[in-house]
């Protein structure tokens, strides 16, 4: 566990409170700010376990990365090609 992970886990913590406090008193605002917590919270939560197996499995994630970086290029190549 890393902070990204912690952090994330506190934002939405965070969002779940403005969430409840605004459907108790029907601030339509304020849902909405716990929904955006909420949803930046799952995402650096995600970003932590992402570094958390990167840190674990670092031949694994460089495989991963160049998989996806080749496809990348390749797509882009052919997209070029039919311009």
């Amino acid at each position: 566990m890393n902070i990204d992970t912690l952090a994330g886990e506190g934002t939405t913590a965070k969002g779940r409170i403005k969430e409840s406090f605004g459907n108790a008193t029907g601030d339509i605002d304020l849902q909405n700010e716990g929904l955006a917590d909420q949803l930046s919270g799952n995402i650096r939560q995600a970003v932590g376990a992402i570094r958390d197996f990167a840190r674990a499995q670092p031949l694994l994630t460089a495989v991963i990365v160049a998989v996806i970086g080749s496809s990348l290029l390749a797509g882009s190549a052919r997209r070029r090609r039919a311009a």
